[in-house]
């Protein structure tokens, strides 16, 4: 047979804890039991207020869970989407550059008319074709024209050192050179 104790409570006590054991329980005992084992085992203290804690805890953890998946996404954009971009370009055997300059081509070069229906397909591409040939060939020449405009300048260019302020360069040609370099730009 089980011994029991008295414990002496105020009146007040003993009866919330009448009505909160037959809530929870079959006997006061058990209530008891399972009040203190609930204590013991999340290792809280009743004089503890958990109402701000539990808030703070939520909050806490929000903003990690929220750092987590700013991270994560980051990641995918950054490392996992480029990465599988490449991977599919690899396997499919055409690189991403070509098919983005086919696309810069069709949008934004006015000469290249996308509403008319064409009578020759190939005829009017190899026409179009031609045109940027030669409009290439002529950015050549005027790179090259450059080129020798600048190198003229640079070789009649002079170093001159002052005792007061800055040094500067002092650029030694004559005026007809000086304007046919001003025209060619």
């Amino acid at each position: 047979m089980k011994s029991f104790t008295c414990i002496q409570v105020q009146r007040k006590t003993a009866v919330r804890f009448r009505v909160f054991s037959k809530k929870i329980a079959k006997t006061h005992s058990e209530a008891l039991e399972l009040v203190m084992h609930f204590f013991e085992t999340n290792q809280l203290s009743p004089r503890d207020s958990m109402g701000s804690s539990i808030h703070t805890l939520e909050s806490l953890i929000k903003k990690r869970v929220n750092g987590l998946v700013a991270i994560l996404k980051n990641i995918e954009r950054e490392q996992t989407l480029p990465t599988t971009a490449m991977l599919q370009t690899l396997f499919e055997g055409t690189p991403i550059e070509q098919e983005e300059t086919l696309v810069e081509i069709e949008s934004n070069d006015p000469s290249f008319e996308t509403d008319s229906v064409f009578e020759n397909p190939m005829e009017d591409f190899f026409m179009y074709q031609k045109e940027k040939e030669l409009e290439i060939k002529d950015l050549h020449q005027k790179n090259r024209i450059l080129k020798t405009d600048l190198q003229t300048f640079l070789e009649n260019s002079k170093l001159v050192s002052t005792t007061f302020g800055k040094d500067y360069f002092k650029l030694e040609v004559s005026s007809e050179v000086f304007e046919n370099i001003k025209n060619h730009l």
